[in-house]
């Protein structure tokens, strides 16, 4: 069921991108959802790092921090969305008001039912989220396209319906797949709180809104420096560049996350650490391998009747975006183990790193957009993605898993012979795409995607095997 909404989801999402003004794309991405995640970030990751990495809190401590947090963030949200409703010029270009003022409520809807998702990881539990990530984008999809379809003339505003119907259909699914038998009630009662607890999650929602500020270093220099169309063509690119980090990956680091904050031997969290770190690896070198040759095809097919420029922007930024994948994959594991096991000096380092690399890449960003346009921003962005994922592996070796660090290191690291594999597909669609038709183009880039998960196969059956394992353990859980 997860797997069909999320198909659903994506198919939605492909018709909103064919049904929406390239500009109108460019205002939600580069400005809007910038807004709104800004908002969730510094409201709501103190609470969840918190309450994943506390092991010993009461269960009334842990309800309390969870509504309190909820609370404090769906405040700020109100107040964002009236500051937008009365602040901002209601003759704005492509309803930018309503737009902006939608997609602040739509955080408030979001922190109605946060509190779940805070105890959730608290209790390492799984179902929540695995059914509300994919409730929230079918519903984000399907409203945006059929609001782009009947009332074309809402613009921006239509996407501001749909973040405000994901956000109620997440928190729906949340409340429907909790555990009858487990406390969610409010609990507001802010004397339960621990003031150790308090700290640290003050100091992760420090830490969370670094990060936000290094990760979304892109869109910030795309709202800041790009026109409206320049900042449609790169949402357009990175949203397809990024379906595998957000379908694959970023489950992949959650669960990382859990599994690590609860075992208490270094050396079994250096074996799982090392096996989430080879699975991402091997992911983001296929889609290097295969995915950056086939770019150009993708925005072709993607693009439709779109004109021949736009077609060749959007398939150069695809291209450098698949070559990042690798080093986005890597770092989200390690960030994932340094937050569940490295000590508070190290996660600080951490921070400090994120701020110079989004300091590196606003250097870099003027000069890339203005040579190249968005596919040299995207560059660029891979350039300090690749600093930041081997600042993290150094992090995660050293100080997230005592003296078997080492063992992490060598159990997350491919095999050789599956990555020369990789090497030669990637050869061979670079050939493919530039002497064969589309479609058999497009053939060939199936085939060799396969050819490298058979790779894998062969070549690491250790790998295999453990993956098999866990999700067999998994299900008997």
């Amino acid at each position: 069921g997860a797997v069909l909404a999320k198909v659903a989801s994506v198919a939605c999402t492909q018709i909103v991108l064919r049904l929406a003004p390239v500009e109108v794309l460019g205002v939600a991405s580069a400005r809007l959802e910038l807004i709104m995640n800004a908002l969730l970030c510094v409201t709501r990751d103190g609470a969840r790092l918190a309450l994943t990495r506390c092991t010993t809190c009461a269960e009334r401590t842990a309800r309390t921090l969870a509504w309190a947090s909820a609370f404090l963030g769906c405040v700020v949200a109100l107040a964002c969305a009236a500051a937008a409703h009365f602040g901002v010029d209601a003759t704005a270009p492509y309803r930018a008001r309503d737009a902006l003022t939608l997609y602040c409520l739509a955080a408030a809807v979001d922190a109605g039912s946060e509190p779940l998702e805070a105890l959730a990881r608290h209790h390492v539990l799984t179902a929540p989220r695995a059914v509300a990530e994919p409730a929230a984008a079918l519903a984000r999809g399907a409203v945006a396209a059929v609001l782009l379809w009947a009332r074309p003339d809402l613009q921006a505003a239509a996407l501001g319906w749909a973040q405000v119907a994901a956000a109620a259909a997440s928190g729906l699914a949340r409340f429907v797949t909790w555990p009858r038998d487990l406390p969610s009630g409010v609990a507001l009662r802010l004397h339960d709180l621990d003031e150790t607890l308090v700290r640290d999650t003050w100091r992760f929602a420090g830490q969370a809104a670094i990060k936000h500020v290094a990760t979304e270093a892109d869109r910030l220099a795309v709202a800041v420096l790009a026109t409206p169309y320049e900042a449609g063509l790169y949402a357009f690119a990175t949203h397809y560049g990024s379906l595998v980090a957000r379908l694959v990956l970023a489950p992949g680091e959650d669960a990382c996350r859990l599994a690590l904050a609860k075992c208490a031997s270094h050396e079994r969290a250096a074996s799982i650490g090392g096996l989430f770190a080879k699975g991402a690896l091997y992911v983001g070198l296929v889609c290097a391998a295969v995915g950056a040759p086939f770019g150009a095809a993708a925005a072709r097919i993607l693009k439709g009747n779109a004109p021949e420029n736009d077609i060749a922007g959007c398939g150069a930024a695809l291209a450098f975006f698949c070559l990042q994948v690798p080093f986005l994959s890597l770092n989200g594991v390690c960030e994932a183990c340094a937050h569940a096991r490295a000590d508070a000096r190290a996660l600080a380092l951490l921070s400090g790193v994120h701020v110079a690399c989004a300091l590196l890449f606003a250097l870099c960003a003027r000069p890339a957009l203005a040579t190249t346009g968005p596919p040299g921003l995207v560059a660029a962005g891979g350039a300090v993605m690749a600093l930041r994922a081997l600042v993290a592996l150094y992090l995660a070796r050293t100080r997230a898993f005592g003296k078997h660090g080492a063992a992490f290191a060598k159990a997350a690291a491919p095999d050789a012979v599956a990555v020369f594999v990789f090497m030669g597909a990637g050869a061979a669609a670079r050939r493919s795409a530039s002497i064969a038709s589309l479609a058999t183009h497009v053939a060939a880039t199936a085939v060799l995607g396969v050819l490298c998960l058979a790779a894998i196969f062969v070549r690491d059956r250790a790998f295999v095997t453990s993956l098999l394992g866990s999700r067999r353990a998994k299900k008997a859980d």
